[in-house]
């Protein structure tokens, strides 16, 4: 699904940001990318949405080579600045709308623009304009847009950031039961900075170390189904019984030491 073979990235100054990246995620897979801020884990991302172009070496999503022309139309992306992709004047249900119509695969979706509205808790907020909503809520119209849009690779740029944890339970059972529905399942990478997050979203981590040649994959970690806990559970249950994911968040955190030594 997604392949990265020795890519690197370099600024125009000719500063180093990504060096030898070596990284592959089969379709169906549920990844955390985990690294210090800075590093250039977003970077990683320009480069499957085509924002940039690596410098050297090879990026590919579903065997096509990336170029800096275009998104590939099977990627979902949420930068960590929702504002870049919530238009400013469409109101929350005509964004969510817009996605819907414009998704590539025109099978059925898991979820109704309307559905979602509910299930983020934007119901009361359906005909507002991006301008008078928190940043929070930007962010889940954001993720209710890339939803409608039904993609084959999510890439989710901390996606929960400003979320309070009440609402983030109900967003996370929403990703979940999205790609629990789905016929074909979409791979997903996940940046974020929790190794609880992690723990409860992904299948396993890619850590990242940042070094003076560029920030390279440090390690693939091993996969949470290695280590005991019921990980078909939705993700407020895992965190509710959170006391049975400490040897896997142990492994997480000597990973996450490992990278940042």
């Amino acid at each position: 699904m997604v392949s990265f073979e020795n890519a690197s990235f370099q600024t125009a100054d000719g500063k180093s940001i990504l060096h030898g990246i070596n990284l592959r995620i089969a379709s169906g897979e549920r990844v955390a990318l985990i690294g210090p801020s800075g590093c250039g884990k977003s970077t990683l991302f320009e480069m499957l949405v085509g924002f940039v172009r690596p410098s050297s070496g090879i990026a590919q999503i579903e065997g096509d080579q990336l170029d800096a022309q275009r998104c590939p139309e099977s990627v979902g992306y949420i930068p960590q600045d929702s504002q870049e992709i919530v238009l400013p004047w469409l109101t929350c249900r005509k964004n969510i709308n817009l996605a819907w119509k414009i998704r590539k695969d025109q099978g059925a979706a898991p979820f109704t623009p309307e559905q979602l509205l509910e299930r983020t808790g934007l119901s009361s907020r359906a005909d507002s304009f991006p301008v008078v909503l928190s940043g929070g809520e930007q962010r889940r119209v954001a993720l209710s847009m890339v939803l409608s849009f039904n993609p084959a690779l999510f890439l989710l740029d901390e996606p929960f950031t400003g979320v309070d944890l009440d609402l983030r339970f109900d967003l996370w059972d929403l990703l979940h039961d999205y790609q629990r529905m789905r016929e074909h399942k979409p791979a997903m990478i996940l940046i974020t900075h929790s190794l609880e997050e992690a723990a409860i979203l992904c299948d396993y981590a890619v850590f990242l170390k940042r070094a003076t040649t560029g920030t390279f994959v440090n390690n693939t970690g091993k996969r949470r189904t290695e280590f005991p806990g019921n990980w078909s559970g939705s993700p407020r249950s895992l965190y509710r019984e959170r006391a049975t994911l400490r040897a896997y968040l142990t492994e997480l955190d000597r990973e996450f030491a490992a990278a940042i030594e």
